[in-house]
């Protein structure tokens, strides 16, 4: 006999009443099994696990067709392993509980079934290694509470004492005279809080304390029934049987001969009808799950939140999506299209820019003789069908300008300026049928009046916007000043790398880069504020922190820091720009550092979504009330349908991940308890987006070659990519326990709906 833990299938021992010592862990593999708990009786089907807790009485009577394993954990083991927790009773309710923590609790108690069954070259040390994971899952996320014979007013701690002293001598001659006048207390006094305490009468526990043993020498050992009696203190065989007939409704004898037949059938050294073992192989199989992820538990404690559920004046404010395109015949491109077609649907698109269309190029202006009275080629052509797609899905233009500074030049670059707005007006039925927003680029005003007054002399809906790539925020006043009363709004670039040295080991450098981007905003904001001015802002071109490489700025998944900038400048901008793709953004980038230092891609090459799309697609689908709030959790929307969000953004040297590598144990462990949740079934969506689920690097450079990937490997990586959903159903009565393995710069967003 194992001397921490036995494995039985159906034990007939468990048909009879006893006290359990050490815990006793039960899923039902099939039928219903009928169990009797302390005066409760409840009838668990397939599938269902339950727990019974030490020193409580239990009853199994098996129904049709049952087949069960049980895991005895022994006393002695839970003594050296749970000390803190052995009074504790575990209250197993699979309805109540997280539906992963429910399924990873079936899964590994199949496992360990099915090694046992099969007895492989490793099969102890691999159960030992399961069964650590069982008590870590049971003790990490199952909820407890006091043991019930110890929750009793004005509770004497003598009582305990005294359970202490009958286990040590029950052997010997106790009586309740004894053992008073040995606590200096009275008779009267021992026998009434005794029974309040332990729940039984004084003499009842001592006789159940001698049965237990006996039923160990029983089954254990060769010894008579006399002997046995002797043995643990009764006065005669007679006593024993006595007794023994009282709470197991058979002799001594009796349980030996029964329970040795039974061990014959259910302990697999002496194995006499195999082919039931296929059964309990065949139904063992079916609650393990292949794609169940591997136990990684953390040494550390879990951080509790306690979330209480109300409303309040918060909420959280949209931030429109701006798209860098670089030239407008880009959308010509299908897949380009396409990729704006996703992030239409799935985050919203405000407008796209393009760079300057005169000063950059990407217009084809040279006319065509032709004998032609109008000709059927002309130089916007190939842009026409670009504005028409923008029309069709309600997205406005957005044009950066770069005029040149030089009165001769500008001249003809007001004139193909001019040249190309013309059109642009005199193609379309209505002048607001394509809305534009005009960001400029100039340290001249007057460059700045004559191309707000061409715009707004064909368009009605048009927006100036004074874009500053580099903000100078000791010279907001020469910057800003004298277009206060031209312009919509400022548009300027904030990145957290700007104030980073990778090569310093010095730390303060990280917690002045993580609020960068907030000073910027805010100090713009108070200027404007100064000149009681109140303007849209753009964060156009910017960036979180990222390695300033290609492998570390793959390494460094990020979305919890980007997802954290978000939430913290809702309030404070109204629009965000992003790049659409790799390619594009490394066209246009000057920058000496890799494209993706200096601003943030949606795309990668392929058509393969980076974790910021997926970032701010998990932002766009918050509800908007805020409920709770906190460091780093978010709770949104009402008590019929809410969101809990869970993030984590650690601002760290991204050489780290590379040179020193980051531990498998690198992730927190919380736990949430909801409170005030209205009663009744829900439905639980969990998305997750972590290194694991939706980082593009990892699953990139596992499929990668030297010649790169076909389209069948590129096809599968795109599939791949994403966050992962796990959707269940809870019943809750006000209070609900939800458990989150959180890895760095993850993020978890948990959907409760009430059904109705």
């Amino acid at each position: 006999m194992n001397s921490e833990y036995n494995i039985t299938f159906n034990d007939t021992m468990h048909s009879t009443r006893r006290i359990n010592k050490g815990m006793l862990i039960v899923l039902v593999l099939n039928g219903s099994l009928s169990v009797e708990q302390g005066y409760t009786s409840t009838i668990y089907p397939k599938g269902e696990i339950f727990i019974i807790n030490h020193n409580e009485t239990y009853q199994f009577k098996e129904l049709a067709d049952c087949y069960y394993i049980s895991i005895h954990i022994l006393q002695n083991y839970l003594q050296m392993t749970l000390s803190e927790d052995i009074g504790k009773y575990f209250i197993l309710k699979g309805k109540k509980l997280q539906d992963t923590i429910y399924q990873q609790l079936g899964h590994t108690i199949a496992k360990i079934g099915t090694v046992f069954i099969r007895k492989g070259r490793f099969h102890q040390l691999y159960i030992a290694q399961q069964m650590i994971d069982l008590l870590f899952i049971i003790i990490r996320y199952i909820p407890t509470k006091e043991e019930p014979t110890t929750i009793v007013k004005n509770k004497d701690k003598r009582i305990a004492a005294v359970c202490d002293y009958i286990k040590h001598y029950y052997s010997e001659p106790i009586t309740l005279n004894e053992v008073a006048d040995h606590f200096d207390v009275s008779v009267s006094y021992l026998s009434r809080k005794f029974k309040q305490q332990v729940g039984i009468g004084f003499t009842h526990y001592i006789n159940q304390i001698r049965l237990e043993h006996a039923k160990d020498d029983l089954l254990h050992t060769q010894l008579t029934v006399t002997q046995i009696a002797f043995k643990n203190g009764f006065n005669s065989s007679n006593l024993l049987i006595k007794y023994f007939r009282q709470e197991m409704k058979q002799t001594p004898s009796e349980y030996r001969k029964q329970s040795h037949e039974s061990r014959r059938y259910t302990t697999l050294e002496h194995i006499k009808e195999p082919h039931n073992y296929q059964k309990y192989l065949y139904y063992l199989s079916l609650f393990i799950n292949q794609n169940m992820d591997n136990i990684v538990h953390s040494p550390e404690a879990q951080k509790v939140i306690n979330v209480q559920l109300k409303s309040s004046n918060k909420v959280l404010t949209p931030i429109k999506q701006v798209v860098q395109i670089g030239t407008l015949d880009n959308l010509l491109v299908e897949r380009y299209k396409q990729q704006l077609n996703e992030i239409e649907r799935d985050m919203g698109v405000s407008h796209i820019i393009i760079k300057d269309p005169i000063f950059v190029g990407g217009l084809n202006q040279t006319y065509m003789d032709s004998d032609e009275q109008i000709p059927h080629v002309h130089p916007y052509m190939h842009i026409d069908e670009s504005l028409n797609y923008l029309m069709m899905k309600g997205i406005a233009l957005g044009i950066e300008l770069v005029p040149p500074q030089s009165a001769f030049q500008f001249k003809q670059y007001f004139k193909e300026l001019k040249q190309l707005i013309k059109h642009m007006c005199n193609v379309y039925t209505h002048q607001t049928a394509l809305q534009l927003v005009i960001y400029i680029q100039s340290g001249d005003k007057q460059q700045f009046l004559d191309i707000s007054k061409l715009f707004k002399a064909y368009f009605v809906e048009v927006k100036m916007i004074l874009n500053i790539p580099v903000l100078d925020l000791a010279h907001l006043d020469q910057d800003i000043d004298c277009y206060l009363e031209l312009i919509d709004g400022v548009a300027f670039s904030a990145n957290q790398n700007d104030v980073i040295d990778l090569q310093s080991l010095e730390s303060e450098q990280f917690n002045l880069a993580e609020k960068h981007i907030q000073q910027q905003i805010r100090q713009l904001k108070h200027y404007l504020q100064s000149r009681q001015r109140t303007l849209s802002f753009t964060l156009l071109n910017w960036n979180t922190l990222t390695g300033n490489t290609n492998l570390t700025n793959g390494e460094y998944f990020r979305a919890g820091i980007i997802f954290e900038q978000l939430l913290q400048i809702n309030h404070e901008i109204d629009y965000i720009g992003y790049w659409l793709n790799f390619e594009i953004h490394q066209a246009f980038n000057s920058d000496a550092r890799p494209s993706q230092v200096g601003g943030i891609e949606l795309y990668h090459q392929f058509d393969a979504k980076r974790p910021a799309y997926f970032t701010s697609m998990f932002y766009k689908r918050l509800f908007k009330q805020i409920m709770y709030q906190c460091d780093y959790c978010l709770v949104v929307g009402d008590k019929a349908h809410f969101q809990l969000v869970l993030w984590d953004a650690e601002h760290y040297n991204p050489y780290f991940i590379t040179k020193n590598g980051r531990q498998q144990l690198n992730h927190s462990e919380y736990q949430i308890n909801i409170r005030d949740m209205d009663a009744g079934k829900y439905k639980v969506k969990h998305l997750t987006l972590d290194k694991n689920n939706g980082a593009l690097y990892k699953i990139w450079q596992q499929y990668n070659t030297t010649h790169g990937m076909d389209q069948e490997t590129i096809d599968y990586v795109n599939r791949i990519t994403y966050p992962q959903l796990k959707v269940n159903e809870v019943e809750v009565l006000s209070f609900f326990t939800y458990h989150i393995k959180l890895t760095t710069n993850a993020i978890h967003i948990i959907e409760f709906k009430k059904y109705i």
